[in-house]
């Protein structure tokens, strides 16, 4: 019964004080509730985001495009009379199916949506007339090739029957073949005896012609077209090339084979609803296949073995996972801090309240730790309704947030909402909560009233640097500096199980660092203005100027809060209005740059049959238009420039609908585009360096079957030209990319009056190898009409637009990052608004006998309210501005470095929005100002002495 009654007693006593003071209650679970959902919301959007991190990372580091294959096959094909075993004509289908048949118990099984393949084997060519023979690739490639080949197909058509074939250009021409030619294939990559030739041959009819084309442009072609370059890269060298079904259906029907056959198998994976902690288990599994060498049924011969790639794409991605939470923690990490410090300051804003009730239960004989208690249950109410309330909201606004796809755009298709245990993860946050708000309570409970006292002289001032203040300093920079060196190591070891608890005890580090290192920054403040204060009060001449620096000397202490909250305030928004509007400016002149225009039809001469640039421009909406051409040379090499590209171009109308890049990417005057006649022209650096050329050097183009006349020590033919070189360039837009720098591809650009009426008849070994159509419609607006309008009347041509382009070159961390900086801008506002309420109050709280004096010596309300105001703007507001601005600037390029990726070849620089930056420079300040004056106009009557004071 008495047990009753003591729980009775108190939780009565529990209730009675946690709502004595209503407005206490609310300020202080308001703080606990922005904190709450800052936390709640930091781990729904990771979660949400994980599935984005792993499809950005295979976008970005494609597997079906990193040089290595899934799974390699080497098989020796023999078939030397008519008993032996026939070859599949499915050899294909069955090795598919016992492919997938091996993986069909692993995790990764589910991710995989299909299986890409290519064969290729050495044969000999014969020539159908005489006797000439020469050592051939021939590859197979997957049966719906069709719109990859056609892109590289110079002349004829992509094969259809079982013995059709296309061939390089190279060999078509040493063999002086003619389209539907036939072509004798020796199926043996041994030396075969001149009786055995007949046997092994087979005869294949040509129906088109590939020329040779780079690493570059292939892999172009495959991103373009969304299909792999490790299969399609074989192009590169293949001399002949057919469907994997006409392939097989070649050797099954064949008389005789004697031949290695080599396979790749390349797995297409869709992470859509990959979930991130089967990362782990994916590569434990696959670890099994690697080092063991299989044999297909339909193949006794054949050894299949399964390759290194998802290990490493795991391994290396458990690295990118990890970077990426910690960038999401270290920019979540400002706006949490400055919420934990708005909860600090609830509890200081009341402490002469908490002071009366401490007194009232000392007086009635309450012991300290019952106290206690009883503070820890409020508390704990507190912390609990705060929790469910901070998950209501942010489950809400990360709806909209985990589709934000830029700064301030709203169309990610890559993520979904995902929340995993939610009591746990509500108690968690919950327990954070619950730990920051003890030391308070002990504070509360062990604080005792104090009397105003005079000011300490200056020589004095030093001794209010508390050693609680060093210790956590001291303690925090040990313990940040330890586990920061242990993170790094667990990132760079890609350890999944030590990285997220260093990680947490390197931020628990910094948290301890700026508890100490922010108090001690702000008593140096306090010395500094105890010494102005002195030295302006004691000259000659008082006023009211010198007034007011002495009551800041004298009553500091209530700036405090609000100095360190306007800090962090400004400190969090400069980099929340510089770091994504440069990023976000950095991806549209990179877009910009890989697509010349707003719109552009890549291979536009594929679909241009009768379409005229005055039809594009006659389109509603279009501005201008220009066709851009790019040639290929295939000189002799004695004749030089082989393999140089030729960049055709209408200057007038070139200059008008691309945009212009910045010269510091380019480091190209564009007006010299315009400057382009018949007989100049622009190389790049690298044709510069190659050919030792210069600009005012002279570049000499010949017809290939002009002959060298040693007598005039020049080459003699009546079509040959000369133009002067007039720039360089070292990138250029559309075609010349940072990709092709790196592999030394050469261009020049010319006029089209230039190569229509001089250079066709010069350069005649040549292949339009691509072109573009570029479009600039009069608005943004237009873009998906004009879009629309040119798929129509092409028949189908693809219309690429920047924006789609910028949108493909932007990270789920850069969304992240918008994410957290519209959560922290929330954050600032909020304790922007609440920091001017509760300095007011402080202020009237504290100085409820200075004002009152200050009212019997007939210095009127608004005068004493406008004191207090100038003397925050001083005291706080502009300290705070300045030291804000510093370290806000200060992290800015650190932050940039973390999001440099997807800026290639575009260095992510500094851009400053002017307007917004002076927006809120002088608005910040001005609506705390005007804030800060009406909070204390309205309470200013609810603080006079009481008979006791």
């Amino acid at each position: 019964m008495n047990l009753n009654r003591y729980i009775s007693n108190f939780f009565s006593t529990v209730k009675t004080i946690g709502f004595s003071n209503k407005k206490r209650t609310l300020i202080t679970l308001a703080g606990f509730i922005i904190t709450g959902y800052l936390l709640a919301s930091a781990i729904i959007i990771s979660q949400s985001e994980q599935s984005s991190l792993v499809k950005s990372y295979y976008n970005a580091n494609n597997i079906i495009s990193d040089g290595k294959a899934s799974v390699s096959l080497i098989t020796n094909i023999v078939r030397i009379n008519e008993g032996s075993a026939t070859i599949a004509k499915n050899y294909d289908a069955l090795a598919k199916s016992q492919i997938s048949s091996i993986l069909s118990d692993l995790t990764l099984s589910k991710y995989i949506t299909s299986i890409e393949s290519v064969y290729y084997s050495f044969v000999r060519a014969q020539h159908p007339t005489v006797d000439f023979n020469k050592e051939v690739k021939i590859s197979a490639f997957p049966d719906d090739s069709e719109p990859y080949l056609s892109s590289v197909i110079t002349e004829g058509r992509a094969p259809q029957a079982d013995n059709e074939i296309l061939i390089q250009g190279s060999l078509f021409r040493d063999f002086d073949l003619t389209l539907n030619d036939n072509i004798t294939i020796v199926l043996s990559q041994k030396a075969v005896l001149s009786n055995e030739i007949q046997d092994y041959q087979v005869n294949l009819t040509i129906v088109g012609i590939f020329e040779q084309v780079t690493t570059s442009e292939l892999y172009k072609t495959s991103l373009f077209l969304g299909e792999s370059n490790d299969i399609f890269g074989l192009l590169e060298t293949s001399q002949i090339v057919l469907y994997n079904t006409n392939f097989f259906e070649l050797l099954s029907n064949s008389n005789k084979i004697n031949m290695q056959l080599r396979g790749i198998y390349q797995f297409n994976l869709d992470f859509s609803n990959f979930r991130i902690e089967e990362r782990t288990l994916i590569s434990k599994e696959y670890e099994r296949l690697v080092g063991l060498t299989y044999s297909f049924s339909h193949d006794s011969a054949s050894a299949v073995a399964f390759t290194q790639e998802i290990i490493e794409f795991f391994e290396n991605f458990n690295s990118y996972y990890l970077n990426n939470m910690t960038r999401l923690f270290i920019f979540a990490f400002p706006a949490i801090l400055l919420s934990i410090f708005m909860i600090f300051e609830s509890s200081e804003l009341f402490s002469s309240s908490y002071q009366q009730e401490v007194s009232v239960l000392k007086n009635r004989g309450i012991r300290r730790r019952r106290m206690v208690s009883i503070y820890i249950w409020i508390r704990l109410f507190e912390v609990i309704l705060a929790t469910i309330i901070s998950y209501g909201i942010a489950i809400l606004t990360s709806i909209p947030l985990i589709r934000v796809n830029g700064f301030l755009t709203f169309n990610n298709r890559d993520t979904e909402l995902r929340i995993g245990n939610l009591p746990v993860e509500m108690l968690l946050t919950a327990l954070i909560l619950f730990t920051i708000s003890i030391p308070r309570i002990l504070l509360i409970v062990r604080r005792e009233r104090r009397i105003e006292k005079t000011p300490s002289k200056l020589s004095k001032l030093f001794k209010r640097i508390s050693w609680r203040e060093v210790s956590f300093l001291l303690i925090g920079m040990l313990i940040f500096g330890v586990f920061y060196y242990l993170t790094f190591v667990a990132y760079i070891e890609a350890s999944t199980k030590n990285f997220p608890l260093f990680l947490n005890l390197t931020i628990i580090g910094a948290l301890f660092t700026l508890i100490g290192a922010l108090p001690l920054l702000m008593k140096l403040l306090s010395i500094v203005w105890k010494g102005i204060g002195t030295v302006i009060w004691n000259s000659e001449k008082k006023n009211k100027f010198r007034f007011v620096f002495a009551e800041i000397s004298k009553d500091i202490r209530y700036f405090e809060n609000i100095t360190l909250i306007f800090l962090l305030l400004i400190g969090i928004i400069i980099p929340s209005i510089i770091v994504p509007f440069s990023k976000e400016r950095t991806l549209t002149n990179q877009a910009y740059f890989m697509n010349g225009s707003e719109l552009m039809v890549p291979n536009w001469h594929k679909y241009s049959n009768g379409i005229t640039l005055e039809n594009i421009s006659a389109i509603e909406g279009v501005e201008s238009a220009s066709y851009v051409r790019l040639y290929t040379m295939y000189s002799d090499y004695n004749l030089g420039y082989h393999g140089t590209k030729i960049m055709v171009i209408n200057t007038t109308s070139f200059m008008e609908t691309v945009r212009q890049p910045p010269t510091t990417v380019t480091k190209f005057n564009w007006q010299q585009l315009g400057s382009l006649t018949k007989d100049t022209v622009i190389i790049s650096r690298t044709l510069s360096e190659k050919y030792k050329k210069e600009v005012g050097d002279e570049i000499f183009l010949i017809h290939p079957d002009a002959t060298f006349d040693p007598r005039y020590d020049k080459f003699v033919h009546k079509y040959n030209h000369t133009m002067t070189v007039i720039s360089t360039f070292d990138l250029f837009p559309i075609f010349f990319l940072e990709k092709d720098k790196q592999e030394e591809e050469l261009m020049m650009i010319v006029t089209a009056e230039c190569f229509d009426t001089i250079l066709k008849n010069v350069v005649t070994r040549r292949l339009l190898t691509s072109s573009a159509l570029l479009i600039k419609p009069t608005s943004k607006d237009d873009i998906d009409q004009v879009a629309q309008q040119v798929f129509d009347i092409s028949g189908g041509a693809y219309v690429q637009s920047f924006s789609s382009l910028k949108d493909n070159l932007k990270t789920p961390l850069y969304n992240i990052f918008v994410i957290e900086m519209i959560l922290s801008l929330f954050i600032a506002v909020v304790v922007l608004i609440f920091s001017s309420f509760t300095t007011a109050t402080k202020i009237l709280e504290k100085r409820v006998i200075k004002h009152d004096i200050m009212k019997k010596m007939g210095i009127n309300v608004t005068t004493i309210i406008n004191l207090s105001a100038i003397e925050s703007f001083i005291a706080a507001i502009i300290p705070s501005m300045l030291l804000g601005s510093l370290f806000g600037f200060l992290v800015i390029n650190p932050m940039l470095g973390l999001l440099s990726y997807g800026a290639e070849p575009y260095p992510l620089t500094m851009q400053y929005p002017l307007i917004p930056l002076l927006l809120s420079f002088l608005a910040l300040p001005v609506i705390l100002y005007i804030s800060l004056t009406f909070n204390l106009r309205r309470e200013f009557a609810n603080y006079s002495p009481t008979q006791l004071e």
